[in-house]
């Protein structure tokens, strides 16, 4: 009886019942090549179905972005049509920093009324310092950043309001590369007042070696970049409202050591809507503060004789 081109011989040595049967793969033109069972693919054959990087219709998965050193991490935080404190649970490391990056908006509101401003505090009572707030000018959007360094743990973090907002988006960053003293070195802001814009950009003459922190509020929380700025570690973007007047998104960056120079940030952005940005600056290595009162410490000596 013929035997088949596609039926394997039984092999030399192992019994024709009990040696493993092997499939066949496409080798050169017009030659069939053995696998063993279970091989699905061979080295440089893409494997139709699996999407092999051989494969015609393969994509290459877009890798994720790199970590940001010292980041430990974030937690968002929002609220829509309230007054005073909002706050976040997050559970943090003794001797780590926190960083709040938030933006809010109250356009809806009179133009006569009052822009607020943020506070931040939490649980523990740390001592928040304040780097940057945006002007008061542009109520369609406003943002601010604050730093804790060197922070006792603490297990919620609150961003309040100093009125009415229609809404606020604030992020809490733990880092542990925050200098454990902040000595603010730089603040500046861009608020255009009552003007809708696609992009907004701040600039600032930085020395070398400190942590920068920008952030952009925009007054609309469909707002999505198109560009983001050039040379930053993105953190998480965060969003309140639903889209339209009285929403915000915000979209905080940090460098963790400045370049000496001009530092830019830009923002683009696929709407049209209020902006403001903001960069800040803190010392990497400042000294402590010095007394500037000659009297004290005051030593008292008492004798008796």
């Amino acid at each position: 009886m013929p035997v088949s081109p596609f039926r394997q011989p039984p092999s030399a040595g192992h019994g024709h019942r009990n040696a493993p049967r092997k499939g066949f793969g496409h080798g050169g033109s017009g030659v069939l090549t053995a696998v063993e069972p279970g091989n699905t693919s061979q080295p440089g054959i893409a494997t139709p179905g699996l999407m092999t990087p051989g494969y015609p219709g393969y994509v290459a998965p877009t890798p994720p972005p790199p970590p940001v050193p010292g980041l430990v991490q974030q937690v968002k935080g929002s609220s829509v049509a309230e007054y005073g404190l909002h706050s976040v649970e997050i559970t943090t490391t003794a001797g780590d920093g926190i960083l709040v990056f938030a933006g809010w908006d109250r356009a809806s509101l009179p133009s006569a009324a009052p822009t607020p401003a943020v506070y931040v505090s939490d649980s523990a009572g740390n001592k928040w310092y304040h780097l940057v707030t945006s002007d008061s000018d542009n109520s369609g959007a406003r943002c601010s950043i604050w730093a804790c360094p060197n922070a006792r743990p603490v297990e919620w973090v609150s961003v309040s309001l100093t009125g009415y907002a229609g809404s606020l988006a604030y992020l809490v960053a733990e880092m542990d590369t925050l200098p454990s003293l902040i000595v603010p070195d730089v603040s500046v802001s861009a608020s255009p007042s009552g003007t809708r814009l696609n992009t907004v950009t701040v600039n600032a003459t930085v020395v070398a070696g400190e942590p920068a922190f920008a952030l952009m509020a925009a007054g609309n929380s469909t707002a999505a970049l198109s560009s983001p700025p050039s040379g930053w570690d993105a953190l998480e973007t965060v969003t309140a409202g639903a889209g339209g007047v009285d929403s915000v998104a915000i979209f905080p960056y940090l460098i963790p050591s400045t370049s000496a120079g001009t530092l830019t940030a830009t923002w683009d952005t696929s709407t049209s809507t209020p902006l403001c940005a903001a960069i800040a600056t803190v010392e990497a290595d400042p000294s402590p503060p010095a007394q500037p009162n000659p009297n004290f410490p005051v030593l008292a000596v008492e004798m008796g004789f």
